[in-house]
């Protein structure tokens, strides 16, 4: 019996993350999916309908505001991510090989140990706010006229864009950093000897070297970000209009807002395809290169 339990014992130890895994996740994942092909109001019986909910979605009533939602989502992922990476990077190699880094890096973090939902409320409510915000405070010092910001059509989005870059940029600069303090001193050596310059080190010495790294992070942000709900359901609801109502946004006003649960089930369905569709593509691409 013993030699028996030391043969299992690895899947005794595994066991409870798995039970977590499919009640967690996988579960709900395969409920989705089967809802997906119900018509299913709240209050009411589902009835099978197949594939109408998906037709409804991307060509019939539904697909002028779904690829419009796609369109949002695809700028607020790409930006976001972008602007992460690039300042993200930018922080990193600034406290990187200095004596104080561990102060500064704990400074940098501050914003990422704030819940999303308290963050999206102390910039909407206090730093956005037309009336008796602070930017627009700050600004008619520089004579710059008041703006809407959140409740501007136009400005919506490059705000949220702000808040969510403020508040996980951190998480970038915390893994490069620790990367950058990672990699091995003798390339960067000799190509201090060989006479690179300090971008010429940078490009073609610690990016490749980086690449694993900054690869994990690309791959993190991009599902997370794909996924953005806590800041702007927090600030602007998916408005004005429907300025800043990525997939996830419509999704949750379909489901409880609208209470049409087997639209709301296809959509989610199909955020979730194109987000692992987007991580396996760039896991490939990263991979050939």
């Amino acid at each position: 019996m013993i030699k028996v339990l030391k043969k299992s014992s690895h899947i005794i130890f595994f066991l409870p993350a798995l039970i977590f895994l499919f009640v967690g996740i996988a579960y709900p994942i395969v409920w989705s999916i089967n809802n997906s092909f119900y018509q299913w109001i709240i209050g009411g019986n589902p009835i099978f309908v197949g594939l109408k909910n998906y037709y409804d979605i991307f060509f019939g009533i539904l697909s002028k505001d779904f690829w419009y939602s796609v369109y949002i989502t695809v700028i607020l992922t790409l930006l976001t991510v972008a602007l992460q990476l690039t300042i993200g990077m930018g922080i990193a190699l600034l406290i990187y090989d200095r004596t104080q880094n561990k102060i500064i890096r704990s400074i940098f973090l501050l914003p990422m140990v704030i819940p999303p939902v308290v963050s999206g409320t102390i910039w909407g409510n206090f730093i956005y706010n037309p009336s008796y915000g602070i930017l627009n405070y700050l600004l008619s010092f520089f004579g710059v006229a008041p703006q809407l910001w959140t409740y501007s059509s136009q400005q919506a989005l490059p705000s949220v864009i702000v808040i969510l870059v403020w508040q996980w940029t951190p998480f970038v600069v915390l893994l490069l950093s620790a990367g950058l303090e990672s990699l091995p001193k003798a390339p960067m050596e000799a190509a201090v000897i060989d006479g690179a310059s300090s971008w010429q080190i940078f490009w073609y010495v610690k990016v490749p070297l980086l690449k694993p790294v900054i690869l994990a992070v690309t791959v993190l942000r991009l599902m997370d970000t794909l996924r953005a709900f806590d800041i702007i359901i927090s600030t602007t609801l998916g408005g004005p209009g429907r300025a800043t109502e990525i997939l996830n946004i419509m999704t949750y006003l379909t489901a409880f807002v609208h209470f049409n649960m087997g639209v709301a089930s296809a959509l989610g369905t199909i955020l979730f395809t194109i987000s692992l569709a987007a991580v396996i593509i760039m896991l490939y691409i990263l991979r050939e290169r």
